[in-house]
């Protein structure tokens, strides 16, 4: 390395040789940093010197590609082959357990069971979560808390009424005992929902004969208490059936259903909080007299954020229309969310922890017959293009979907190749959006029905469907991990 030294008098150059001098170290230093830097970073180009050393070590901690996720295959979920499943539901937490429920029946009523899913051991046994022998049971819906815990409820007939009834899951305990959630003998109860938040919250909501008209319902359930009184939900002026609930973070509530309103059918709907309970049920389509709206779906995101969605006849055409509630200004105008030429139905709704939402239904027109289409929402950029999710050449129905919170979606639907149904999904991305559908059912021989599709939240999903064996209904599963 170069050195700077002092000399005597006599000795000493010129300043401007001197000034030479001192910029040749510096060039020098700079070039001999320069080369440090880039052995230290593995550089180096095609020099004709020798190679460089050996480098460093490998990284300790290295983070590791993830596995792309796959579909595993289709399972047997239920084991008994004297009479057929039916009604199959899905939930699973975040850290990917998951319980099926759905109503089996014994050759003479049907009861409600249950099987349990962890990643590490798979499905266990089946088990009945219902032991009323009086009536059948039917219709079953479960959700998850944060912790593992599960709350199924369901519907059940004590031989006189159709009554409503739940039963609650721990991981240390297993099931407990159903627990009758209405207290009304004088109607029949139908068509339970129910949501769950984090902390284990949950409401439920059913349609109940009153007299000559159904009203809509529901009970609270909170962990330290158990279920409260129900409670009247519509504004009781006409009948109300198919309500369907989501719930936030907080324990917020939105349900939505369909009610008569003198000879129009409207889709309306109220909110609870847990502070004051429901609110005033309110009219969220507001379109021309003479319509008939129906199928109502509802999704909510952890601040409160909910979109509704419903079928509606504007003419001789069914449309599919939505509706966005914020917990700040309420609910906006009512949307025509698809613009397809033919009718559409069976619409259905998700929803991400942003708020970003999926919509997805079938719809006649394409040259198949029913198609499944999507369109998805942004907060910021509101409703994108409606998108063809499926490219078979049979029809296809039923279709489900399901969000998680970093806004990957999964839909299912059945489709016909002309002789059998079969269960198929296509998978979201917000990077890619859509991809190619997917044979989920592996069967030549059976149909397939009643698909059901649920995401945890790390991306990975089960669906459950029936399928037919030899008559009798069997119900399976395929998990996307």
């Amino acid at each position: 390395m170069y050195t700077i030294s002092l000399m005597n008098s006599a000795a000493r150059p010129s300043v401007a040789t001197a000034q030479r001098h001192l910029r040749r170290a510096w060039a020098a230093l700079l070039a001999l940093v320069l080369v440090i830097a880039v052995s230290a970073c593995g550089g180096g180009g095609g020099g004709t010197g020798p190679g460089p050393g050996p480098g460093p070590g490998p990284n300790p901690d290295p983070d590791p590609i993830p596995a792309p996720k796959t579909w595993t295959g289709a399972q047997l979920i239920e084991r008994n082959d004297v009479d057929s499943a039916a009604d199959p539901q899905i939930a699973l937490d975040a850290d990917g357990n998951a319980i099926a429920v759905w109503s089996q029946s014994d050759g003479a009523l049907y009861s409600i069971w249950a099987s349990r899913f962890t990643p590490s051991t798979g499905w266990g046994t089946p088990t009945l979560i219902e032991t009323d022998n009086a009536g059948g049971a039917g219709a079953p819906k479960v959700a998850f808390d944060s912790s593992g815990n599960a709350v199924a409820v369901w519907e059940q007939h004590d031989g006189t009424h159709n009554n409503i009834y739940a039963n609650r899951f721990t991981p240390s305990a297993g099931w407990g005992t159903s627990t009758l959630v209405e207290n009304n003998s004088d109607g029949d109860a139908f068509g339970t929902q129910m949501a769950m938040n984090a902390s284990g919250d949950a409401i439920a909501v059913w349609y109940q004969s009153e007299g000559t008209v159904f009203n809509i319902w529901a009970s609270r359930f909170t962990p330290s208490t158990g279920w409260g009184t129900p409670t009247l939900v519509d504004d009781d002026t006409g009948t109300a059936v198919l309500p369907q609930i989501a719930m936030d973070a907080s324990g917020n509530a939105v349900a939505v259903w369909r009610q008569n309103v003198g000879t129009r059918t409207r889709i309306w709907a109220n909110r609870f909080t847990p502070n004051t309970g429901w609110d005033t049920a309110r009219l969220i389509e507001g379109s021309g007299v003479g319509t008939f709206t129906a199928d109502p779906q509802v999704a909510i995101d952890p601040g409160g954020n909910a979109m509704a969605v419903w079928r509606q006849i504007e003419g001789t055409s069914h449309d599919i229309w939505v509706n966005r509630f914020t917990p700040s200004t309420g609910w906006g105008t009512a949307t025509l969310v698809e613009t397809g030429t033919g009718s559409a139905f069976e619409p259905q709704i998700a929803m991400d922890a942003n708020g970003n939402s999926m919509a997805v239904w079938r719809q006649l027109g394409s040259a198949a017959g029913n198609g499944i289409w999507a369109r998805h929402f942004t907060p910021s950029a509101g409703w994108g293009a409606a998108t063809l999710i499926e490219t078979e050449t049979g029809t296809a129905f039923e279709p489900r979907v399901a969000m998680d919170a970093h806004g990957n979606a999964i839909a299912v639907w059945r489709q016909s190749d002309g002789t059998l149904y079969s269960v198929w999904a296509n998978r979201f991305t917000p990077s890619t959006g859509w991809g190619a559908a997917g044979l989920l059912d592996t069967s030549d021989t059976e149909d397939a029905r009643s698909p059901q599709i649920a995401l945890d939240g790390s991306g990975n999903a089960i669906a459950v469907w029936e399928q037919i064996n030899n008559s009798i209904a069997n119900l399976w599963a395929n998990v996307f991990r």
